[in-house]
């Protein structure tokens, strides 16, 4: 990589992450032997994220919705 840095190629360094939303109100306390009434389950959106940096200081980044795939990381490439 030192090689790459020094004969002034560009280097790229891509990494994708998601961070999911908990719904805290599916938890709650009760009493011994009595049932712990939840709230209905419901799905969470969840945000995916791809970032890229290069060695001459250029972010890239990509924030959505969707599960991240090889389809979207291609996307992000183009």
């Amino acid at each position: 990589m030192i090689p790459l840095y020094e004969a002034g190629y560009r280097v790229i360094n891509v990494d994708e992450t998601w961070i999911d939303r908990c719904d805290f109100r599916r938890m709650s306390w009760s009493k011994a032997n009595e049932k712990n009434l939840n709230a209905i389950k419901r799905l969470q959106p969840r945000v995916s994220m791809i970032l890229a940096l290069s060695n001459q200081g250029q972010v890239f980044y990509s924030i959505s919705h969707v599960n991240t795939n090889s389809m979207m990381f291609c996307l992000f490439m183009d």
